[in-house]
């Protein structure tokens, strides 16, 4: 019998799948082709021929190919796609009856083991806006003993020869999203995340390059897991330059144990190309995101938003608090959320986590005063909640200690002088969710910000591990509240962007990217992040002059152009501000609302220039009207005088007015006059001489930034 082959096809590529003929162990499909849309006569069984690759001297006397799902069964030497067994039989299942359906731009693969008493369901579905190729994996157990299943991975796919760069991530509290580059290895390049949450240091992702592969130009492929737990990234490169990229849930010793009729589900991954290097790949996850996951309410405007925690901290003085309002109003801010230190007894970070209830000693009328405040003065109001967390000293600890992870009479360390809640109990997810419910009932508040503060150590119901189904578990609490109360907003923070990912996204409408606030950290964060999420949904705030996580000062301007193109806030005492500075932030949130609509709908610019000692971060109007650009200088420039900037992606033939909205700080210390032409409103010009000649940027300090707006002039 002859393989049969399956086509998906989107707006910029062709997918072909082929199928052997079933019937003998190891006869899983292969992706035979992922790339540029190929002409609707393509014949795929040309192209597998083609494509076919010789047994070589010293291995098996057939080739193996790389599988949807690769294992031993059928000869081949790398990493195989799933591990397990029954006290160590069925370890090598083979699939030998296998079946694909096509539905509407999807495949769903079964195979099954009658012998193994196993069954691997694959689905691959190919997004036709955005390009978009997703993937994920079931395993049901249909034998008779538990299966000890400890490795499925949620997708395999297979990375051409031409990519030999690879970019990853790493980072660190406050410190989150940097990137690193190397050439794809021989053997096994490896990120394992044993967090219990998605992590400040592994971000669960990997883009792979031709050579020099940057924004503009490259072909490139992105890989991102879609899950907020422990994962495992893995690319495999063979002798015989076979390479193979697989993600999955990293799942610990004993965690899945599959009884008989029981299914294991992975997440999902989600896989892009393109051949417009980075800028083309964030592209294609922006529209993804936009309008396939996101939850609706994040296609309106994003509020602007004032957090009070590095205002007030745990001082909830209702005076305080007060005068906070009325200058939050007075600036144009459009939510007031109140951070941590409401409930009972919490003065300080090491009591009350657990005790949702308010604290009478600081609001003895109850929030209704505050909120009143805030919705008169023309605010909506949102509240900080930590619910997965408990400490020690709380009521609800000394009711129940059994509530929270551990694992046999091991002593779990704190972190953060906290606990973790096992959410996995249905009566402390009940707990959960009656008491945010029965705050959500008694105030009108709109928005929580989520926190989650610690990592998972002992991540275990007493005697198993239960990472995964905490996971879970903390997905269906959200989706619990939100079907309750569909019109609150939820930010994931986890001490910043330790949760953020297209899991958590599903369920909520904000991720807090870093608990820095300086914007010389946010600068490189923010890049990072960008690659994979849209400007809306990234939390950004103008914090204090003097950052409380760096020690750093930095100037306003730095500060509020750093933070312009997220979802745009304030988190600082603005009584400690001057009437030029308030006036100043008043214009720059004035400036975000003219813009929000371009900021959080039009394709993300990045450049990285001089080696990083300037960053360049903006956003083009999808019809190519306008654009919104920050230059940003971190570090002295080499030259006195840096190169001119250039932009490409503005439609060539029409013309631009460039204009900066701010002044450079101390403009004479380093020049003799300013090139007034950009900040006088005169500079026309094409969206080809932008790209091409470029424009001269005045000479600017380290840790100071300019704002260029470029907007269609019509003729010049």
């Amino acid at each position: 019998m002859k393989s049969a082959h399956y086509r998906l096809d989107s707006s910029r590529s062709t997918l072909l799948l082929e199928a052997p003929a079933t019937g003998s162990a190891g006869t899983m499909p292969r992706i035979l082709y992922w790339g540029t849309p190929l002409a609707i006569d393509e014949q795929p069984e040309s192209l597998a021929r083609a494509l076919t690759r010789p047994a070589l001297q010293g291995g098996l006397d057939d080739a193996v190919p790389l599988t949807l799902s690769p294992s031993l069964v059928n000869g081949f030497p790398g990493q195989p796609a799933l591990s397990g067994h029954r006290k160590g039989r069925n370890a090598l299942p083979g699939f030998p009856d296998v079946s694909v359906k096509e539905d509407n731009g999807s495949w769903t693969i079964l195979a099954k083991d009658t012998a193994a008493g196993l069954t691997l369901q694959i689905v691959i579905s190919l997004a036709v806006d955005s390009n978009v190729l997703t993937m994920k994996t079931r395993l049901t157990n249909d034998g008779t003993a538990d299966y000890d299943l400890q490795w499925c991975a949620a997708a395999t796919l297979p990375i051409p020869s031409s990519h030999e760069e690879i970019l990853s991530f790493r980072g660190r509290w406050c410190g989150e999203f940097q990137t690193a580059r190397r050439r794809a290895p021989v053997g096994i390049l490896m990120r394992e995340n044993r967090r219990g949450r998605t992590s400040h240091d592994s971000f669960p992702a990997m883009i792979l390059g031709t050579e020099d592969f940057n924004e503009t130009t490259g072909a490139v492929i992105g890989a991102h897991l879609a899950w907020s737990g422990n994962h495992r990234v893995l690319h495999e490169r063979l002798p015989d330059g076979t390479r193979q990229l697989q993600m999955g849930e990293l799942l610990l010793p004993g965690e899945v144990m599959l009884g008989p009729g029981q299914s294991y589900q992975s997440p999902d991954v989600c896989f892009t190309i393109s051949d417009e290097g980075l800028g083309g790949l964030s592209s294609n996850f922006h529209r993804f995101l936009r309008s396939d996951l996101l939850p609706p309410q994040t296609r309106k405007p994003r509020p602007v938003t004032l957090n009070t925690w590095e205002a007030i901290y745990f001082d909830h003085a209702p005076e305080k608090l007060s005068h906070l309002a009325k200058l939050a109003a007075q600036v144009g801010v459009e939510r007031f959320v109140l951070d941590d230190g409401w409930f009972k007894d919490r003065n300080d970070d090491r009591t009350s986590l657990g005790d949702w209830v308010l604290d009478e000693k600081k609001y003895p009328h109850g929030l209704e005063p505050l909120i009143s405040e805030v919705q008169d003065l023309g605010m909506a109001f949102g509240l900080w909640v930590e619910p997965e967390m408990v400490n020690p000293d709380s009521d609800l600890f000394r009711a129940h200690p059994d509530w929270v992870l551990h694992l046999e009479s091991l002593q779990e360390p704190t972190g953060r002088y906290q606990h973790v809640l096992n959410l996995t109990r249905p009566e402390a997810a009940q707990y959960l969710f009656d008491s945010l419910d029965a705050l959500l009932k008694a105030y009108p508040i709109s928005y929580l910000k989520w926190d989650m503060n610690r990592d998972l150590s002992h991540q275990a119901d007493g005697q198993s591990f239960v990472t995964g189904q905490q996971t879970k578990a903390l997905y269906a609490l959200i989706d619990r509240l939100r079907e309750s109360h569909p019109t609150v907003e939820i930010e994931s923070c986890a001490s910043g962007g330790g949760r953020a990912d297209f899991g958590i996204l599903r369920r909520t409408h904000r991720i807090w990217a870093s608990d820095s606030n300086d914007a010389h950290d946010r600068q490189s964060i923010q890049q990072g992040f960008s690659l994979f999420f849209p400007p809306e949904i990234m939390g950004a705030h103008i914090g204090p002059m003097h950052c409380h996580t760096t020690g750093r000062r930095l100037d306003l301007d730095f500060r509020a152009i750093t933070a312009f193109f997220g979802h745009f806030g304030l988190e600082a005492d603005l009584s400690q501000l001057s009437e030029d500075e308030l006036s100043r932030v008043t214009d720059y949130i004035a400036l975000h609302k003219d813009w929000r609509s371009i900021l959080h709908s039009g394709r993300v610019l990045r450049q990285v220039l001089e080696d990083g000692r300037a960053l360049v971060f903006g956003v083009l109007a999808q019809d190519l009207t306008k654009a919104m650009v920050s230059y940003a200088v971190m570090e002295q420039t080499r030259d006195a005088l840096a190169a001119p900037l250039r932009l490409p992606g503005l439609d060539p033939d029409r013309f631009y007015r460039v204009c900066a909205f701010n002044q450079p700080s101390n403009p004479g210390r380093r020049m003799k006059n300013m090139p007034d032409a950009l900040f006088d409103g005169s500079l026309i010009l094409s969206g080809r001489a932008i790209a091409g000649s470029g424009i001269q940027i005045p000479v600017l300090d380290p840790d100071t930034a300019l704002l260029l707006q470029i907007t269609e002039s019509g003729m010049a």
